[in-house]
């Protein structure tokens, strides 16, 4: 196989691994953070709603009132 094919294809499958970290990363992070949103909001026994916005990353929008 031609080096700098090989090259490319590493270079690619590299990002593609990171790129998968990175988005398993920020959706726990963003699960913990709405997780202490409800928390909080139970705590302070207010209601709350919210929405994911985002499947993959676990966006989300919350509200408490």
């Amino acid at each position: 196989m031609n080096e700098r094919i090989k090259g490319w294809l590493i270079v690619c499958g590299v990002f593609l691994v990171v790129s998968g970290t990175l988005t398993e990363a920020q959706r726990y992070f963003n699960t913990k953070e709405l997780e202490n949103c409800i928390a909080q909001a139970r705590a302070a026994h207010q209601e709350y709603e919210y929405e994911i916005v985002n499947p993959v990353t676990r966006a989300y929008s919350f509200r408490a009132y």
